[in-house]
């Protein structure tokens, strides 16, 4: 998971806040983004010397990812159970570069799109939605790296398609045999990062690849083993064994960062992971319990969906995945945990 030491940054080409940016360059070496082949950017000048500095790069699209997003989209929706509402066709439209699809489905997109100057398919939103996340995915995962978000319906959507859309119709089924499950990493990200400039980060956190790289190593080992947990017994052990380890990392972490002031709040990031309906509620126990509470922290958990069946989890037998994750400083000021949230936008993506 935050093993990774690269993002996928989406959904779109131009970053729309820079100090996500500088908080993502806290935590991993490298961000990348899908750029077309003709398209330039409209870049800051933050962002330009960030490039500059081999922190960001850009992407240009191979055959070998148009190929594989074009079958196993396909493959996608044809398995689905059920189409949710977020990816059904709406009034609205959405452009997409001809450089991002396959020619093999430049028919189909012709036959949805409003609109095809030549360069920019018009696309009915949910449909242009649902391909550009899955070639995010199929993008990151051909290269190992992690996707990474500043947009909370985006990260439901990408929850959607990394599960391959194994959800129950009823998000709130508390009889399912798996939950998919927030994982709130707590104050980790300086909010007064907007203070300091791109350079200033970039020149601090070369000195920080050790702490940055132990602490996504010690998180990505804890949450890969809750994803296999299916006994009481087994969560508790699991997560006992790591609460002290995943304590030390976050305080060597937030040490490592102290350069940029004495901030008030940390930003939290949030990753999603599928758990055993038992996993899921020994995780709510042990929240409540005063003798395992210091590992809560560190971390936070919370309901994003029932899945349609956990069996499917255990039998890929997944081991490290890479993960999407979600960074939204605005809206973690107010220190009002996100996971209490993703309920709700995951219901409105499926049954709106």
């Amino acid at each position: 998971m935050l093993d990774s030491n690269s993002i996928l940054y989406y959904p779109t080409i131009e970053f729309r806040d820079e100090n996500w940016l500088k908080a993502a360059l806290l935590i991993w070496d490298n961000i990348y983004r899908i750029v077309p082949y003709d398209y330039f950017p409209n870049d800051s000048d933050e962002v330009k010397f960030a490039i500059d500095s081999g922190r960001i790069k850009n992407i240009t699209l191979q055959d070998a990812d148009l190929e594989s997003a074009y079958k196993k989209y396909e493959s996608f929706l044809e398995n689905l159970e059920f189409v949710p509402d977020g990816l059904r066709n709406n009034d609205g439209t959405t452009k997409v570069h001809k450089d991002k699809i396959s020619s093999r489905l430049y028919p189909l997109m012709e036959s949805l799109a409003k609109e095809f100057d030549g360069e920019w398919f018009d696309l009915p939103t949910e449909a242009a939605r649902g391909y550009m996340q899955y070639l995010s995915q199929i993008v990151a995962e051909n290269r190992q790296f992690s996707l990474a978000t500043d947009n909370a319906d985006a990260w439901i959507m990408s929850a959607y398609v990394g599960e391959k859309g194994n959800f129950s119709e009823m998000v709130y089924n508390m009889e399912a045999n798996g939950q998919y499950t927030s994982v709130e990493l707590l104050d980790l990200i300086p909010t007064d990062v907007k203070y300091l400039s791109i350079k200033e980060i970039i020149k601090h956190t070369s000195y920080a690849k050790d702490e940055r790289h132990e602490f996504r190593s010690v998180a990505s080992k804890f949450l890969d083993k809750l994803t296999l947990c299916t006994t009481e017994d087994g969560t508790y052990e699991t997560t006992e064994s790591y609460k002290d380890e995943l304590n030390r990392v976050k305080k060597q972490f937030q040490d490592s960062t102290s350069f940029i002031g004495a901030e008030l709040v940390r930003s939290s990031i949030i990753v999603g992971i599928p758990t055993s309906l038992t996993a899921f509620g020994t995780l709510a126990t042990m929240s409540q319990a005063t003798i395992t509470s210091n590992i809560f922290q560190s971390v936070s958990f919370g309901l994003v969906a029932a899945l349609a069946d956990y069996s499917k989890v255990k039998k890929e037998n997944r081991g490290p995945s890479l993960g999407s994750y979600l960074l939204d400083l605005d809206r973690r000021q107010g220190k009002q945990h996100l996971s209490q949230e993703f309920d709700y936008i995951m219901d409105q993506f499926i049954n709106d």
